[in-house]
């Protein structure tokens, strides 16, 4: 099964179960407007929240394919942690081109950029900040969202296949 085909079979089961707790069926559901004032998620939103979520894959999936989920993110961790790897490898041979978390261009003086608090790479010192903002402990700070290594730049063109 390819990744696209997972999410979406994951997604219509998704879709199904946010119906039973309203005690409604999918055909009751405007996917524009939803029912009584509530709404399921886009797929896209699906897929980066609940689709990444382990115990509420393993209740809404079959046997089976919770089993091939788990394996698709065992994965891409192996994968993502091979390819932060390579890029600070790159990185430490003077190759500072493009940020792998925003994408924008790196300072080309190594000490001038961030190390990451989230992986064992440089990032440009703006995302350096953001990754220290959002770590800070305190009001309003303490509110902000940490990007997960997911949703980085250099992570955007990738296909997370198991075939």
């Amino acid at each position: 099964m390819n990744y696209k085909t997972m999410v979406n079979n994951a997604y219509n089961k998704y879709i199904k179960d946010w119906c039973e707790v309203r005690g409604c069926r999918p055909s009751h559901v405007d996917p524009e407007i939803g029912i009584n004032g509530e709404c399921y998620v886009c797929i896209s939103e699906f897929e980066r929240n609940e689709f990444q979520n382990e115990e509420y894959m393993e209740r809404i999936l079959s046997d089976t394919e919770f089993t091939l989920w788990q394996a698709r993110q065992e994965f891409k961790e192996i994968l993502l942690k091979s390819l932060i790897s390579r890029i600070y490898l790159k990185q430490k041979a003077g190759d500072l081109s493009d940020c792998p978390r925003c994408g924008n261009k790196m300072d080309p003086k190594l000490s001038h950029n961030a190390f990451s608090r989230r992986a064992d790479v440089y990032v440009c010192s703006t995302c350096g900040t953001h990754e220290a903002i959002e770590d800070a402990p305190c009001p309003p700070f303490d509110k902000v969202a940490k990007k997960p290594i997911e949703e980085w730049d250099f992570t955007q063109n990738i296909q997370y296949e198991l075939d």
